[in-house]
């Protein structure tokens, strides 16, 4: 299937539903804009590649491979988030998760996560 401007990727999954595939549109969005934006490439290739449980669904377009890139399937989204602090309660770092992720998972709370956590306990939010 070609793909052509014009064709956003929230009608392709409206169309072709993938559940596995977290907050796709909103990541790809995020891969591509902002001063960094022009070094995602013009192309982002989705092959069945780790999304299908039986290998015989999945497709390359290529002879078999190894690769250590992430996919939009689930199994590469989700990264386990553990906390500890040295002088930090664990009520305090709830409270500092709970800051950060409320506008939504990405790269940029946990970056704001890691900034809250070298401010000492007591300084305003």
């Amino acid at each position: 299937m070609a793909v052509h401007r014009g064709w956003g990727l929230e009608a392709y999954l409206a169309a072709h539903p993938h559940p596995d595939y977290l907050e796709m549109p909103g990541r790809l969005q995020n891969l591509t804009v902002g001063p960094y934006g022009d070094r995602a490439g013009d192309v982002i290739l989705i092959a069945h590649n780790g999304d299908q449980k039986e290998v015989e669904g999945r497709y390359y377009f290529a002879s078999l491979y190894h690769s250590w890139h992430g996919s939009p399937s689930k199994k590469d989204t989700q990264v386990p988030l553990i906390l500890a602090h040295p002088t930090k309660s664990r009520a305090v770092l709830e409270s500092q998760v709970s800051r950060a992720l409320e506008q939504g998972h990405s790269v940029a709370a946990v970056t704001r996560l890691l900034l809250g956590l070298r401010e000492p306990e007591n300084a305003p939010h």
